[in-house]
């Protein structure tokens, strides 16, 4: 029988804490009989306290945590990252879900394994992301995006996975088969081979000169492309009223190429224009950039919107049109409704009509106003289901102008184009013409906090503007006559 300097029984007697006689450091040791169906008997562990209370608290999380994943059915005392990503991984949002898969799959699995995560300790985390710097080459996916040329790893993407980690053990402690959650690093900064851009960087960012040079001409090419009566698709039969009830329509539209092949091999077709996939895509690159290029609307947004929320208003005080794009709270990535009115007028209206008339050469469906504005084009659910590949198009696109990715100067860093490069440059041109800050908030549904830290502008050159503006309106006293020398002291003020 063992003897105890002290003992003291907890919970009816189910759990003891004691110090051992022989012991020199008098550290109060825990013991309780092993709830779970495998393992030692009794659960034996230092509580590492000399202090009784303390001891005595680190004994019944203890067995509380062991009672937990008793009745989470478990049927060792450990727990693996796997079990808890599996556990707990409908807890996070869609897209932190994706992320926080990925990063298993991709990292985590490798490095963590097996081993049970009540033995983590923070300097064992801080090992981890010490081997994520150097291992920073997907495991799954040797193809991932890689901004800074293979020499270092974004100090964004590691916050993003330290959070989402640290989250999940927050998730395993709150349902309580995790006593503590361990340390993580506060700051990447200082760690060997990373790297970090502000946050109006972080993306690569249209200025106007591509905008008028590179983008808007291509734009331009794609809607004469499509309206060019040579490369319109046909209906099958030309002599018949059209036929789109259903896939099995008996007077459906064809693209030219189809129709060559029909009547015509020696028919001279365009590879893009007269191919109904090919054709298609450009369509949806076309006007999927004008609505953010026009509203601001974020992409995830906009590939959520219905045909009803195009609409065409009519302001009586000027009798003018306006394109109004409707963003129900269901499809706000705020959860708030709002209405984005686009800077064109009646010109996105009139332009949607033209994508409504390629969607129905497309799926031979008559477009309603509860279809999707960007339909599905997989097969699992064609036209019913919405688009959700639309990056690879976009992608696609940007590459083919030869704006998909940027180096930033003075790190050497590159940063990718993306749909929100556009939503971002919407966002900087509407500063610069002068519009207000709240009001552009409320119209692209972002705090002007965020508006001034993340897009491409800073708060100081905004506050400049500001200032510049009115103190320019009264400047009678303020000649600039005979000052011309005050040019060799001034510089250009970014």
């Amino acid at each position: 029988m063992a003897s105890y300097k002290k003992s003291v029984d907890l919970m009816d007697g189910d759990v003891m804490i004691y110090i051992i006689a022989s012991s020199k450091t008098d550290v109060w040791q825990v013991r309780f009989k092993n709830p779970l169906p495998t393992g030692s008997h009794y659960v034996r562990k230092s509580t590492q306290h000399r202090n009784q209370a303390s001891a005595t608290r680190f004994a019944l999380d203890l067995y509380n945590e062991y009672s937990a994943r008793k009745n989470l059915g478990f049927s060792t005392g450990s727990m693996t990252l796997g079990f808890a990503v599996d556990r707990f991984k409908n807890e996070f949002d869609k897209v932190s879900k994706t992320n926080l898969l990925r990063n298993y799959k991709s990292y985590w699995l490798q490095y963590f394994g097996d081993k049970d995560i009540a033995r983590w300790t923070g300097d064992y985390i801080h090992e981890y992301f010490v081997w994520r710097v150097k291992n920073k080459k997907s495991i799954t996916n040797s193809n991932l995006w890689d901004s800074s040329g293979g020499r270092s790893v974004s100090v964004s993407t590691l916050n993003l996975e330290r959070n989402l980690l640290r989250r999940l053990l927050t998730f395993c402690k709150g349902s309580g088969v995790l006593l503590k959650v361990p340390a993580f690093p506060r700051n990447f900064n200082g760690f060997d081979n990373t790297h970090s851009l502000p946050d109006n960087k972080r993306r690569s960012r249209m200025d106007a000169a591509t905008y008028k040079n590179i983008v808007e001409p291509y734009l331009d090419n794609i809607q004469d492309s499509l309206i060019n009566p040579e490369w319109v698709p046909q209906l099958r039969n030309l002599d018949l009223l059209m036929d789109l009830t259903s896939q099995g329509g008996t007077n459906l539209y064809e693209s030219r190429l189809r129709r060559k092949q029909r009547e015509d091999p020696s028919r001279s077709t365009h590879k893009i224009w007269c191919h109904k996939q090919k054709r298609y895509n450009k369509a949806l690159f076309w006007f999927f950039s004008t609505l953010i290029l026009k509203c601001g609307i974020r992409p995830s947004e906009a590939s959520k919107l219905k045909n009803r929320d195009i609409q065409l208003k009519k302001d009586e005080k000027t009798g003018r049109y306006f394109t109004v794009v409707n963003i129900p709270s269901t499809v706000s990535k705020v959860r708030k409704h709002r209405q984005a009115i686009c800077i064109d007028f009646s010109y996105s209206y009139e332009k949607s009509v033209r994508f409504f008339a390629e969607k129905m050469y497309r799926f031979n469906r008559l477009p309603s106003p509860d279809d999707w504005l960007f339909p599905s084009t997989s097969k699992a659910d064609l036209y019913d289901g919405r688009m959700k590949d639309y990056r690879s198009v976009m992608r696609a696109n940007f590459q083919k102008m030869g704006i998909h990715t940027q180096t930033e100067e003075s790190t050497g860093i590159k940063t990718f184009f993306s749909s929100y490069s556009l939503r971002s440059y919407y966002i900087s041109m509407m500063l610069r013409k002068g519009i207000d800050l709240y009001t552009l908030s409320k119209f692209v549904g972002a705090s002007p906090e965020t508006i001034l830290k993340t897009y491409d502008v800073n708060e100081n050159w905004f506050l400049r503007e500001k200032m510049v503006s009115h103190l320019s309106k009264d400047v009678s006293e303020f000649s600039t006559e005979g000052r011309a020398h005050l040019d060799k002291f001034a510089s250009d003020w970014d």
